[in-house]
């Protein structure tokens, strides 16, 4: 009677199993550290693959926000840097009418100061018409301009615009005469008292914006520490992880080598 002997019946029954657990914690380990990544997909740990894809979203979001921030600044600047010119040809207008209030000047002379005076009220009102920023004047409407300066609903921060049009140093100003030169000095006193609040103004909201800024730059920082602690491997651990697979691969590796070597050597006893 022939004698049938299947020698894989004498191999450890569990060994192929725990060899392919073996290998595919090895290949999750060093996914991890060729990735620098220790969560690669969701089943390595759902949970914590849902907390690494809500911090991914805030740091965007307040990313988002600071180049909002960044841009609420510049806005401002522009805004500011149209001002200054502004209150620097009025200040010359404030000049050309003491000027032509001293009662020494003859008519040609504050004819003259007079054309002077007309080119800068031009140049005041090109100005004004001119400030823009991203299409949107800044200098010649009463309105407001919301930044938001958040990753939140209600993050925002406003900017009150003034509309410089109606300043009297913009085409009301005559010093063709010492009864109107004397009368211009009040004038631009009072303009020039609009925009030194308005550039005061301006100051302020940079001023929040850049505090703004500041929090939102401080809130990326710890965001991002917060997702690389959860989602960044841990190269020491990682490393004594593939190097305690890599020893259990062995072991099971030689378990497996010893079966299969007292299979042969029963087989062959039987057979013999």
């Amino acid at each position: 009677m022939s004698i049938t002997v299947n020698s894989a019946m004498f191999v450890a029954p569990q060994s192929g199993s725990q060899l392919f657990k073996v290998q595919e914690e090895s290949k999750s380990s060093f996914a991890a550290l060729s990735s620098g990544i220790k969560i690669n997909q969701a089943s390595d740990n759902p949970g914590l693959m849902g907390m690494i894809s809500r911090l991914t979203s805030e740091v965007r979001n307040i990313n988002v926000a600071r180049q909002n921030v960044n841009q609420g600044v510049s806005l401002s600047q522009v805004a500011q840097t149209g001002v200054s010119i502004v209150s620097d040809d009025v200040q010359r207008l404030r000049e050309l009418a003491v000027q032509a209030a001293n009662g020494t000047l003859s008519d040609a002379d504050r004819s003259n100061l007079h054309q002077e005076a007309a080119q800068l009220q031009q140049n005041i009102a090109d100005t004004i018409r001119d400030t823009q920023f991203n299409g949107q004047s800044l200098l010649d409407r009463n309105s407001s301009i919301s930044i938001q300066s958040g990753s939140g609903a209600g993050d925002q921060t406003d900017l009150q615009l003034r509309d410089l049009s109606g300043l009297n140093s913009t085409g009301t100003i005559d010093l063709s005469s010492q009864a109107g030169a004397e009368a211009a000095l009040a004038q631009l006193d009072a303009d020039l008292q609009e925009l030194s609040d308005f550039n005061s103004s301006l100051g302020s909201y940079q001023n929040r914006l850049e505090a703004a800024a500041d929090t939102i730059s401080q809130a990326a920082i710890n965001t991002e520490a917060a997702r690389a602690q959860v989602r960044d491997t841990d190269i020491a651990a990682e490393m004594a992880r593939q190097t305690g697979s890599a020893i259990r691969m062995q072991s099971v590796i030689a378990v497996q080598a010893q079966a299969t070597q007292i299979s042969e050597h029963i087989v062959a006893r039987l057979m013999g």
